[in-house]
């Protein structure tokens, strides 16, 4: 999937109608699609910080693209797959994720295209550098 708005590096956030039952945003204005993947943290949103909310499971691909404010990301445990999400997110350098690192090993396969600013991720039972 293409990241929604590609190139639109001034925008905050998204807006969804209220009647789509597919797509909804978080009140911060992050796109989720079916309640469960997050497809699109906007390119502009300035938060240093973001935490994935409950009900995520997958963080989709080119999720924080471009990105250029985003330096740490809190990932619950029930996030189960991340698919090359972080391409060009220059500042994101720490990731927290609140489960054990085998089971970040079984999640992170090609969630880190591209991203080689990220230099470690904690999880419940140790940090793994980069």
């Amino acid at each position: 999937m293409v990241m929604p708005f590609y190139g639109c590096s001034a925008l905050e956030r998204y807006k969804v109608g209220e009647s789509n039952t597919k797509y909804s945003v978080t009140e911060d204005g992050v796109l989720i699609y079916n309640r469960t993947t997050l497809i699109a943290y906007p390119p502009g949103k300035k938060d240093k910080e973001y935490t994935v909310p409950n009900g995520i499971t997958s963080i989709g691909s080119q999720a924080f693209r471009t990105n250029e404010n985003i330096e740490q990301l809190n990932l619950l445990s029930g996030v189960k797959s991340i698919s090359g999400a972080f391409q060009q997110a220059t500042k994101l350098t720490n990731i927290t994720y609140y489960d054990t690192i085998e089971n970040w090993n079984k999640i992170s396969k090609n969630g880190f295209n591209s991203s080689s600013n990220i230099k470690t991720i904690t999880c419940t039972d140790g940090t793994i550098n980069l």
